[in-house]
């Protein structure tokens, strides 16, 4: 193998980490906006589940 073939396989393989770790930072990202919307709608659910009043909600 050339050795210009070993720099440009490193400069692929650096980049392929950092895209890599920029994809994990985006997945964790919406995990985490997932997990916090599921936790929402729970709460809201049995707010609204168990209070004796009526509610609606109006859509402006």
């Amino acid at each position: 193998m050339c050795e210009g073939s070993i720099q440009t396989i490193e400069l692929l393989e650096e980049e392929l980490r950092r895209v890599n770790e920029a994809l994990q930072r985006e997945i964790a990202g919406r995990e985490e906006a997932e997990k916090q919307a599921l936790q929402n709608e729970t709460k809201y659910r049995l707010l609204l589940n168990n209070i004796p009043q009526k509610v609606f909600y109006k859509d402006r």
